[in-house]
């Protein structure tokens, strides 16, 4: 039997810590089933900093495995960047059938963000 943790996790938050439900471990072999128990548990309020997240799992034969991964959480201090498309003029009247109005097409905004 073995457990397979989640890949490292790095996340961003603007606050001092956050709650986060990350995924469950993967258990393959054994005798199920499984009793899987992970500390800290999914949903924990996860600090600024790392965190080791360590999951055991046991089976009905008593067979045990564990693995461990780390959540990395940093404080997301700077503001997001937008770009947006130039100025754009056209006419709007008159139309072939003489009421006024334009069709304006334009590339959409792109932001970014430090997280």
């Amino acid at each position: 039997m073995s457990i397979k943790c989640p890949e490292n996790l790095l996340l961003w938050t603007c606050t001092s810590n956050l709650f986060f439900q990350y995924p469950a471990p993967q258990v393959t072999g054994g005798c199920p089933p499984y009793s899987v128990t992970c500390a800290p548990p999914p949903g924990t309020a996860f600090p600024i900093g790392s965190t080791p997240v360590t999951c055991q799992v046991v089976d009905t034969c008593r067979n045990q495995d564990s693995c461990i991964f780390t959540i990395t959480v940093r404080k997301d201090s700077a503001a997001p960047v937008i770009q947006c498309p130039s100025n754009i003029v056209v006419s709007a009247c008159p139309t072939p059938t003489g009421l006024c109005g334009a069709v304006v097409t334009y590339p959409a905004p792109v932001a970014t963000d430090d997280s």
